[in-house]
């Protein structure tokens, strides 16, 4: 499943897929990290 965030990573800003993520489609909130769907390319 693309574009999705779980419960267990609210509060936690992991870096590790950022780091892999060809398009850089992760946007930073306040307390973690989103998935903009219209960057992702559904690798």
């Amino acid at each position: 499943m693309t574009h999705v965030v779980t419960e267990a990573c609210v509060d936690h800003k992991y870096q590790d897929c950022v780091a892999v993520c060809p398009v850089e489609a992760f946007r930073e909130t306040d307390t973690y990290l989103v998935i903009d769907p219209d960057e992702c390319i559904d690798c």
